[in-house]
């Protein structure tokens, strides 16, 4: 399974939740997630880990969410 990292509005309430809620909904379950200290465009990273990685990335980008990739970490900023 891939590691997929997905942007969360940094300062918005509830972000997380409604990756989470996203993830649940999509009967999607997570093995491991944690937060990253470098920022892309303004918005922070969380990188996760679920047992199945391709339909994460389905269930979130339907949703409206942008997932980065490996080598667009490169071009994030740190915290």
């Amino acid at each position: 399974a891939e590691l997929l990292a997905v942007q969360v509005p940094a300062g918005t309430q509830g972000a997380m939740q409604r990756v989470l809620a996203a993830l649940v909904g999509g009967e999607v379950n997570i093995e491991y997630l944690y937060g990253l200290l470098a920022r892309l465009e303004g918005r922070a990273l969380v990188a996760l880990q679920t047992d199945d990685s391709s339909m994460a990335e389905r269930v979130l980008r339907s949703r409206g969410f942008d997932l980065v990739h490996q080598e667009e970490l490169g071009d994030a900023d740190d915290a």
